[in-house]
């Protein structure tokens, strides 16, 4: 069967419009690339009913999962043009969400009668990342110093996101959010994602050293933002810190 494939990370230009590349008199606006310029590759697992690809690193393996036609949910690499299943022991679902240069790779995973949980995958060897207080979670992306972040749901059904460095763990909350998801990280430990207000409205958001700072489009009346990827650039004055 066809899969029905969706490049999540590899197109990542919402955040570039937080922070465009600007000289020091220059103005930045957006360009959308020539036709010719832009070749599109189709992602399909052989034989699955859907491919999903989440991230890409610098020599170019990309990372995701598939699902086959039983249901059930693995992740995939796909690396000098050949996929390789990742699966964890013992989980009965295991799924992908981001890779770095070195080839440590993120995501979820879930054991029988457990709830979903968090992992990281270095050399070979699985790291269950246990979020204090989380009862369910799943990591989305890690930089190249071994940062991961992602999120969980606490007791209280709030989901927060979190950061992971160094063994220590770090609780993401944008102030007065609803939910909020830590989707990218650079090597700089900046973080981007996702926050809901109140009134059900999604919002990008940049957090480094304590610090949030929303992302909002300019002018627009309705705002459905996801940040998934960030470099180290100068914001612009429509990011707003949070109060």
């Amino acid at each position: 069967m066809r899969a029905n494939t969706i490049l999540q990370a590899l197109i990542t230009a919402v955040l570039l419009a937080c922070a465009p590349v600007a000289g020091p008199s220059s103005t930045a606006t957006p360009t959308t690339a020539a036709a010719d310029s832009t070749r599109f590759e189709v992602i399909d697992y052989p034989g699955a009913a859907e491919t999903i690809a989440s991230s890409i690193n610098a020599r170019g393996d990309i990372a995701g999962r598939f699902d086959t036609s039983d249901g059930k949910t693995h992740g995939f690499l796909l690396r000098d043009g050949r996929f390789q299943t990742v699966d964890l022991p013992g989980a009965e679902f295991t799924m992908v969400r981001g890779l770095n240069d070195r080839g440590d790779m993120v995501g979820a995973f879930r054991a029988p009668g457990r709830p979903n949980s968090a992992y990281l995958l270095r050399d070979g060897t699985v790291i269950p990342l246990q979020v204090p207080g989380a009862r369910q979670a799943s990591a989305f992306q890690l930089n190249g110093r071994g940062a991961v972040v992602g999120s969980y749901k606490a007791a209280d059904s709030v989901t927060r996101g979190f950061l992971f460095h160094n063994g220590t763990y770090t609780s993401l909350e944008y102030p007065g959010a609803k939910l909020t998801y830590a989707l990218g990280i650079n090597d700089k430990g900046e973080v981007v994602g996702r926050w809901d207000s109140a009134d059900g409205r999604h919002h990008g958001f940049h957090w480094v050293a304590g610090i949030f700072t929303s992302v909002d489009f300019p002018r627009a009346t309705l705002t459905h933002a996801e940040l998934r990827a960030v470099r180290h650039r100068p914001a612009p004055a429509h990011c707003k810190p949070a109060r």
